[in-house]
């Protein structure tokens, strides 16, 4: 009975000291987390603002493979009041940025927000994804990993990213055929939809874990009931 009591104190202590430093890693982790979450909301917000005291407007667009080699400056897709910066060492890639339009109208308000939207809903959508980090932490912090909000929390962090990963690519590709359009582009000149596949499988990833932590409350809760 002594050996047990012995033991069942030891765990009991070792118990105690692990919560310690749970505590003590989670509160400032959780607070950089919340400060990066800050952060980017302060992003999302001031990037439009920010955009609709500019002139121009910019997206990226493509060069057809064929002349890809050939001077920007020189290529016959370019109006006189547009202009093409490289973006990659290929040339395949480059930013269009517009100033006028085909009859020298300037780049409308609309136009100028939506250069910067795709960006925004990625830093918006990043706020959400660290602003639930910090509650995921907090949880751990307080010896509930397996907390039901912590799962919920994770399939929200799915959603946030599946919604920030498609929404700005849907955004930028619109931007890009706005933009073009306005300045009467054309060939070799093009606009092509591009959908990045790694934020998808990170949110796929991101529900593994959710059903894993609910898995781990289920689990928590039958042994709770036993004793």
């Amino acid at each position: 009975l002594s050996l047990l009591s012995k033991n069942d104190m030891e765990s009991a202590m070792n118990a105690e000291t692990d919560g310690v430093w749970s505590r003590l890693l989670a509160q400032p982790l959780a607070a950089l987390m919340a400060v990066i979450s800050f952060g980017f909301a302060v992003t999302a917000v001031v990037l439009p603002l920010h955009q609709l005291n500019q002139d121009s407007a910019s997206a990226t667009v493509q060069v057809a493979a064929q002349d890809a080699t050939r001077n920007l400056g020189q290529l016959p897709g370019i109006p006189g009041e547009a202009a093409l910066t490289p973006t990659d060492s290929d040339g395949l890639t480059v930013t269009l940025t517009a100033t006028n339009g085909t009859d020298g109208q300037p780049v409308p308000a609309t136009m100028r927000l939506l250069s910067e939207a795709g960006t925004a809903l990625w830093a918006g959508s990043l706020a959400v994804i660290f602003g639930l980090l910090t509650g995921i932490i907090m949880r751990i912090g307080n010896a509930q990993p397996f907390a039901t909000a912590n799962s919920n929390r994770m399939v929200a962090i799915a959603a946030a990213i599946v919604v920030g990963s498609v929404g700005a690519d849907t955004l930028n590709w619109a931007n890009a055929t706005v933009i073009y359009n306005f300045v009467g582009a054309r060939e070799p000149i093009v606009v092509t939809p591009y959908y990045s596949l790694l934020p998808l499988l990170l949110a796929a990833l991101v529900l593994v874990l959710a059903s894993v932590f609910s898995r781990g409350q289920r689990i928590e809760a039958d042994v709770e009931g036993l004793v």
